[in-house]
């Protein structure tokens, strides 16, 4: 991490890495000009920095991040109305520094070896072994401390499944980025893949909005035979390809119903034993 961190500065920063989740935090030493070590300077929050509620900031700040984006998100992440909104509500802005994932590999070694670090990565396909390495030099923040005041919620949830925290501890005992949890009751993992309907030409077709296979069908027949966007009608596109169509119809047939991070496997709902759902003949029909 740089040594200048807005108006924060770096204790500041340390403290609202827990408020935020960043996925790594950066400190580029392990000491400060006095030093104590960087636990010791988030024993107590700086008076800028709430610990609990909104915003977590009195004043706004700015942190600089260095971000894997996928090429199918959109360019300005702070123009997405769920970050605009988070902006507002916590007073931090966030300079995403976004790389398209294929090259933040590159970007993120060549950061590393200069020391002219952001304040944070995320979605940096850091490797275990190197976010350990750097977390034993002191590169990258241990979270422990972090962990313990400011994240109820992930405190929570370590305690309740143990793999998880073993999965995030390092030999060393500490944790230097935040995981991607991913458990199978979690109803928003099921729903990666969604179906959007364009509202306008469904009122000029005199449609509803969808809500079985059939009325998708026929909507999409109606949009391909009609027009209603003019002669350039696309009546479906999606940026995963035929998986995206296929995930997004599979509850419906009663298939896949352990979410997409499985692809071939699921549970049996008359049996409730695991099956390859491939060889089914709801597969067959959607």
């Amino acid at each position: 991490m740089n040594s200048d961190t807005g108006s924060i500065g770096r204790r500041g920063f340390l403290a609202l890495a827990g408020s935020t989740g960043a996925g790594l935090a950066l400190a580029g030493c392990r000491t400060d000009d006095s030093g104590s070590g960087i636990d010791d300077r988030i024993d107590e929050l700086p008076p800028e920095v709430n610990a609990t509620g909104f915003p977590i900031v009195n004043e706004p700040v700015t942190l600089r991040f260095m971000t894997g984006r996928p090429a199918a998100t959109a360019e300005d992440w702070n123009q997405v109305a769920s970050w605009k909104h988070y902006q507002e509500q916590s007073g931090i802005t966030v300079d995403w520094g976004p790389v398209l994932a294929d090259g933040i590999g590159e970007k993120v070694n060549l950061a590393l070896a200069s020391g002219d670090y952001p304040e944070a990565l995320w979605n940096s396909h850091v490797s275990a072994l190197d976010i350990g390495r750097y977390g034993e030099q002191g590169t990258f923040v241990g979270w422990q401390s972090l962990i313990e005041s400011y994240m109820p919620n992930l405190k929570s949830a370590m305690e309740q499944y143990p793999e998880i925290a073993n999965g995030m501890t390092h030999p060393d005992g500490e944790v230097y980025s935040m995981p991607a949890i991913q458990h199978p009751d979690f109803d928003a993992l099921k729903y990666k893949y969604k179906l959007w309907i364009n509202g306008e030409w469904a009122d000029k077709l005199g449609l509803a909005i969808p809500a079985t296979v059939d009325d998708y069908v026929d909507y999409l027949r109606a949009v391909q035979s009609e027009r209603p966007g003019g002669d350039e009608v696309v009546a479906y596109g999606d940026v995963y390809g035929a998986d995206g169509l296929f995930f997004s119809l599979s509850g419906s047939y009663g298939i896949s119903n352990r979410g997409v991070t499985q692809p071939h496997l699921d549970v049996d709902p008359d049996t409730q034993e695991l099956r390859f759902y491939k060889t089914t003949d709801r597969y067959r029909e959607l």
